[in-house]
């Protein structure tokens, strides 16, 4: 009798402790996503292209993504609807309305020093 009066009293607390976690559960925030994010895969679905160029534009800083586990990337929606705008704004003839400068290729004293000599000769 002892032990069955001692097994009710466990399966009380143990249903007690249930009873408050499910109140926590429903009572907490949920949290959402601040930027839904989507595989490589998909955002070279949605931009028409190879995944591999989907991998060169994250690399370049032109896709923003995340790391999920050791290999997975995610690339934030957000950004590829950026890089679209870009893209469009690019091929109409415009300049980026948000996309970096490119930096102009680093010339070196023989390379202005080749100009400057192809110049005097109307090389150029």
């Amino acid at each position: 009798m002892a032990d069955i009066t001692g097994a009710l009293a466990d399966i009380r607390n143990t249903l007690g402790r249930i009873e408050k976690a499910v109140e926590l559960l429903h009572t907490a925030p949920r949290l959402e996503p601040v930027d839904p994010s989507v595989k490589v895969s998909t955002a070279a679905a949605i931009l028409d292209c190879d995944e591999s160029f989907v991998r060169k534009l994250v690399k370049d800083e032109e896709l923003s993504s995340h790391q999920l586990g050791k290999r997975g990337i995610r690339i934030y929606l957000s950004s590829i609807e950026d890089y679209r705008r870009r893209s469009t704004v690019l091929a109409a003839g415009g300049t980026p309305a948000a996309g970096k400068p490119k930096p102009k290729p680093k010339q070196s004293a023989s390379f202005n020093e080749a100009m400057a000599f192809m110049k005097s000769r109307g090389l150029v």
